[in-house]
Formats: structure tokens, C-alpha cells, sequence
């Protein structure tokens, strides 16, 4: 397989790739999602974790009156309660 053949393949692979990552955004979005003072900004914001620690690969925040803890990619679960 020549130099010509490998561009092709490259070249399918990425716009394969870059089809399946059009696809998978749900909503475009629009100024009044991004800037601040928009209409639908506040819903676009990232959620604050207060007190959110790193332990190794593990993360762990407060809420309430419970100490949460998860990995990344894995359900959070309470770890400990103070009740």
C-alpha cells in the first residue's frame, strides 16, 4: 500500500470521526447561552462543589452534613454522615 492509500484511510477515519462528534451535540448553542447577562446563561454554568478535595484519583466534597466521594466516571456515594 502506497503513501496514496494510507492518506485515503486517514482521511476516511477523520471524517468518520469528525461526523460521530458532530452528531453528538445535542443543542447549538447561541449567544444567550454563553455570555454572561444572556437569557439562558445561568443554565450553562458549571456546578460549584464546595470544599472539593482530591484524594489520588478519588474526589470528595461536603454537602450538607455528609462527606460524598467518587472517581471520575463512577456513581458518588456518601461516605460518611455526621448524624
Amino acid at each position: 500500500m502506497g503513501a496514496r492509500g494510507i492518506n485515503r484511510i486517514v482521511v476516511c477515519l477523520l471524517s468518520i470521526a469528525m461526523s460521530i462528534t458532530a452528531i453528538a451535540q445535542e443543542k447549538t448553542l447561541t449567544l444567550h447561552d454563553v455570555i454572561p447577562g444572556g437569557k439562558n446563561y445561568g443554565r450553562m454554568q458549571l456546578r460549584d462543589l464546595r470544599q472539593l478535595r482530591w484524594i489520588g484519583d478519588q474526589y470528595m466534597y461536603a454537602k450538607g452534613d455528609s462527606i460524598w466521594s467518587a472517581r471520575p466516571e463512577k456513581k458518588e456515594g456518601v461516605l460518611f454522615t455526621l448524624e
